[in-house]
């Protein structure tokens, strides 16, 4: 008699939902039947399978179709391999006042056919016992085609609002008659454990309304998009790995909705993708460096992948049959700012006659660095920025002494951006009590002071190259360098330059000889300059305002006695009227008699580095620092000079949440 080798389905009696997707089943017997037991069980790496009693299985639901492969080994048959299909479906009936489910195939397999009844088969055949491979939808009633179980190709749907559970692939591979879950012909009737896991990827993602939403809730539902992730590949049944295509990255553009709690306070929403990606190849600020998107009541979210990679093992690959949730309360963003001061940049000047050289190395000077960098008012506007108004004074965190960009400063009252599409202009201003009237400071010529206004008058925004869009398609791009910033998630830096130009004067003579001159009282004065103007911190520009005029350039008392060192306004070398600014030098000699000195300024040869070729500047910027060392004698000059950057605080590009 033929032995019937249908399988036979003793399952609990709960159903498959859209979450509950990762329980094991068992499959029980029939008489004189191949005993086989069925489960679902999810990748080892979760941990919880194993520990689960039979009474919390999961069920496979009724006229659930299994496609089945059926191996073995008939010595002196030929083929010596048997290689048989078969598909089955899963029917309900009661057996000890217990719904079981067993699986009815067509067509059926039978023990006889792989040699079990012949004698010479017995150290082959029997022994070796049989390789059973399958594949199952749960609630599918379709059965699976397979081609090939060793290269079985799979895909899932980008949108999957409608669930995801027709994609929900099961494969078993673990009776083999290569290891110790073999099924051979002396242990037919013990039963063996035939085990079902999932080969896709799930992903949950919890979404909860926090700071920022009226109430603690979402006023409408949110919406979820799953970024650059395999939507199709191969799968090896027999050795369980899978292959995804290269060409299958795509976005899945909605979640199942599982849950959604009272009020839209907290919103379930569920995915699978075809496992593979390796979240360690994305880093850096750029727009793949997000795995979810969230769009909720007119904001948008990124989830970085580094808040999923964190919590991972070492491999950072996605894996098959893992739950990968993501619990997220959904903040709307504060803007946040960091701000960089960075030191002065001396450049070192040359000697020559009969002008004035400039050469640059790069420096620092301690005694130079900005002190009481503790607060800044902060300035923000939707409009071109010229007429911004205040929102609040912003305090440093921590020490208040990092002026590196690494630390955030927080606001007195937190400040959100309204909407994603929002694009501001900001702005910080240091002194916070600089007097700013429609996004204008009025600035005047004085003696050099790094703690008084206006020598450490700083004006800071982003740096934002020309050109740069804001990088967000779910709205008309924006080139943000003259359109403003988009909502984002990251800290905003702000560039901090000094705003005022400072003028320094250093004048010396020969220590011996007929052409030393007496230096003690020398005058040094700007001619035909102008000693006011208006910083515009819309865009860190500065007009002069006023007529031209001399302006006597002091001595600074803990420098050197010949030293003259004033803030001045930054200007062109050339006035309105066409005149050139000069250096007027008076010297007023032991015997009483003053000899006057002259230099056209713009004459000056400035040599921006060892090997740069020297050439002529024609204006004084905003932040620099410009060193004239002037060496006076009878009847000449020589002279040299240099350029010292002011603090400039370097910012980011881009940022983006």
């Amino acid at each position: 008699m033929k032995t019937n080798l249908c399988l036979y389905a003793l399952l609990a009696s709960l159903l498959v939902s859209c979450s509950s997707d990762d329980g094991p089943f068992s499959v029980g017997e029939e008489e004189n039947t191949i005993k086989l037991y069925a489960g679902v069980v999810a990748n080892a790496e979760t941990g919880d399978i194993a520990t689960r009693a039979a009474e919390n299985y999961v069920a496979m639901q009724e006229n659930t179709a299994i496609t089945l492969t059926v191996n073995g080994t008939w010595t002196g048959h030929t083929p010596p391999a048997i290689e048989q299909r078969t598909t089955g479906a899963t029917k309900s009936f009661v057996e000890n006042q217990t719904i079981k489910r067993k699986i009815e195939c067509t067509p059926l397999l039978y023990w006889d056919d792989y040699g079990t009844a012949d004698p010479a088969n017995a150290e082959t055949g029997r022994k070796e016992g049989l390789t059973i491979y399958a594949v199952a939808v749960d609630g599918e009633t379709a059965a699976t085609t397979v081609g090939d179980f060793s290269s079985l190709a799979w895909s899932v749907d980008e949108n999957q609002s409608g669930g995801w559970a027709k994609k929900d692939l099961l494969i078993s591979n673990n009776i083999s008659k290569t290891d110790a879950a073999r099924y051979n012909f002396s242990e037919r009737n013990d039963g063996k454990l035939l085990e079902f896991s999932h080969a896709m990827t799930k992903m949950t993602v919890n979404l909860t309304a926090g700071k920022g939403f009226a109430e603690g809730k979402f006023v409408t539902e949110p919406t979820a998009t799953l970024h650059g992730f395999p939507t199709a590949g191969t799968v090896d049944v027999p050795d369980g790995s899978l292959t995804y295509d290269v060409n299958s990255i795509k976005d899945i553009q909605t979640f199942c909705t599982n849950e959604t709690k009272t009020g839209q306070q907290r919103v379930t929403r569920t995915a699978i993708v075809f496992p593979g990606r390796n979240l360690a190849d994305v880093t850096g600020n750029d727009a793949g460096n997000y795995i979810i998107k969230v769009e909720a009541d007119g904001n948008i979210y990124y989830v970085s992948a580094d808040k999923l990679k964190a919590a991972m093992p070492a491999d950072k690959t996605m894996k098959a049959g893992v739950n990968y949730i993501l619990n997220i309360t959904v903040n709307k963003t504060d803007i946040e700012i960091t701000a960089a001061v960075k030191d002065w940049e001396d450049v070192t000047a040359e000697e020559d006659e009969p002008v004035i050289n400039v050469t640059t190395s790069v420096g620092g000077n301690e005694s130079d660095k900005q002190d009481g960098f503790t607060s800044f008012a902060f300035y923000l506007s939707d409009a071109a920025g010229e007429n911004a108004e205040t929102a609040y004074t912003e305090m440093s965190t921590a020490s208040g002494t990092k002026t590196d960009g690494t630390e955030k400063w927080t606001f007195d009252t937190p400040l959100y951006w309204p909407s994603h599409s929002t694009h501001y202009f900001m702005r910080g201003v240091f002194p916070a009590a600089t007097t700013v009237t429609e996004g204008k400071i009025a600035v005047t010529n004085a003696l050099y002071n790094n703690q008084t206004f206006p020598s450490n008058l700083l004006v800071g925004a982003p740096v934002i190259a020309t050109g740069t869009m804001c990088g967000n398609d779910d709205h008309t791009q924006v080139d943000m360098s003259t359109g403003g910033i988009c909502a984002r998630e990251a800290t905003v830096n702000l560039t901090f330059n000094y705003m005022t130009t400072q003028i320094e004067v250093r004048l010396s003579t020969p220590d011996t000889g007929s052409d030393r001159v007496t230096l003690a009282g020398a005058k040094v004065e700007i001619v035909d300059g102008y000693t006011n103007g208006t910083v515009n911190i819309h865009d860190k520009t500065v007009d002069v305002t006023g007529t031209a005029t001399d302006y006597t350039v002091g001595h600074v008392e803990t420098e050197d006695a010949n030293y003259r060192h004033a803030t001045v306004v930054s200007q062109s070398l050339t006035n309105n009227d066409g005149k050139d600014l000069r250096f007027r030098i008076t010297l007023t000699n032991t015997d009483g008699t003053k000899d006057i000195y002259y230099t056209t300024i713009k004459n000056i040869k400035v040599k921006t580095s060892a090997d740069a070729t020297p050439a002529s500047i024609s204006a004084w910027e905003p932040g620099k620092h410009y060193i004239y060392s002037l060496k006076m004698r009878k009847t000449e000059i020589l002279t040299s000079a240099a350029i010292v950057e002011w603090i400039v605080a370097e910012g980011e590009d881009d940022v983006w949440f």
